[in-house]
């Protein structure tokens, strides 16, 4: 029931290369039928930052586990959701 709330969704199952390798973002970017530039990934990770990168997304990082300094390399750093919103607008 979960994937009824989604466009799309990728689980572990769908990919043998786990992040901070592309693979995850570019499968869901596929069944999305998004390009790269049109995509904002959101990630609290140093290796989700890795990973949107890789994929040449907009990477936003959300200080929600991880210090701002170690999300260094994303494009944008955020502390909350609600800035996120106010910056897709």
């Amino acid at each position: 029931g979960f994937g009824k709330h989604f466009s799309a969704v990728v689980s572990f199952e769908d990919y043998k290369k786990p992040k901070p390798d592309p693979e995850p973002l570019l499968i869901a970017m596929e069944r999305l039928r998004v390009k790269p530039d049109e995509t904002v990934y959101v990630g609290d990770s140093p290796t989700d930052i890795v990973a949107g990168k890789r994929a040449d997304c907009f990477v936003v990082g959300i200080t929600t586990t991880h210090s701002k300094s170690e999300l260094k390399g994303a494009d944008k750093i955020i502390k909350n959701l609600n800035e996120l919103i106010k910056l897709i607008k």
